[in-house]
């Protein structure tokens, strides 16, 4: 089992790893090290289960790694994820646990969803960004 510590809250990660079997835990990796970190976890699931959120960095860092997001609409999650075509948004744990099991049977599904998340998650990318902010402020400007 893969983990990198660093948060705060040690009880909840002490409670993840001896009531989660067959898990990796990485929190607060350094930036540089997230792609090799995530490639081996291409096309798996990342759970979103924080019920506020602003800008979710985790939810586009997950899926421009092929990673198929489940998250609760919060933030933006609702206008990122397009709901079954490269990610989920769910409104309650058993509706959470419903899409995992979905995507757990269906390989083709996850896959496909995964290979959709990264391509989402492109627009996101910060010289797009950076480019899209400087023509809103142009725009603002005239």
């Amino acid at each position: 089992m893969l983990k990198i510590f660093q948060l705060l809250d040690k009880k909840l990660i002490q409670w993840m790893t001896n009531n989660i079997p067959n898990h990796s835990l990485i929190a607060n990796a350094a930036k540089d090290t997230i792609p090799s970190l995530l490639n081996r976890y291409a096309g798996g699931i990342a759970l979103l289960t924080s019920r506020y959120e602003g800008f979710s960095l985790s939810l586009v860092e997950a899926m421009s790694q092929n990673i198929v997001p489940i998250s609760f609409s919060v933030g933006v999650a609702a206008e990122i994820i397009r709901n079954g075509e490269n990610g989920f948004i769910v409104n309650t744990l058993e509706e959470a646990k419903e899409k995992i099991n979905l995507l757990l049977k269906d390989t083709v599904l996850r896959h496909r969803l995964a290979l959709n998340a990264k391509e989402t998650a492109k627009q996101f990318r910060s010289d797009i960004m950076i480019e899209k902010t400087i023509a809103l402020y142009k725009k603002i400007l005239k």
